[in-house]
């Protein structure tokens, strides 16, 4: 389960990405460019990936990601909060992200990332 300020807090973390909206819905955008929005109803958001991926997620998680004749022929996926797992969620909205950030955005989240993950120390 996931809620609309969770998605918004995990895209935040994402480097230039803004709050905005989108057709009259909260969104969350990087250059202008949106990547998720509330959806219609409350109980999905919209998710915009690249065809191949939307319809790898409907063939594998159909309880999580469905879609409405409106979204057919785009990247767009509707999540539902009910049925969303948090963790896919997240690299999903990075995949997304990453489809319409600048390479600067790029190279300065792969630093980010790396900068995580080190050795422990003693």
């Amino acid at each position: 389960m996931i809620t609309w300020t969770q998605v918004t807090t995990l895209a935040l973390r994402l480097p230039g990405v803004e709050l905005s909206t989108s057709y009259r819905r909260p969104s969350v955008k990087v250059r202008k460019k949106m990547f998720a929005c509330c959806g219609k109803q409350d109980d999905h958001f919209v998710l915009l990936l690249s065809i191949d991926e939307k319809h790898a997620l409907l063939e594998n998680h159909p309880t999580m990601f469905f879609q409405t004749p409106h979204y057919e022929k785009s990247g767009a996926v509707l999540v539902g909060y009910e049925t969303a797992d948090q963790d896919l969620v997240e690299v999903l909205l990075q995949r997304a992200w990453q489809q319409r950030a600048s390479t600067a955005q790029r190279a300065q989240f792969e630093l980010d990332q790396r900068g995580r993950v080190g050795c422990p120390r003693d």
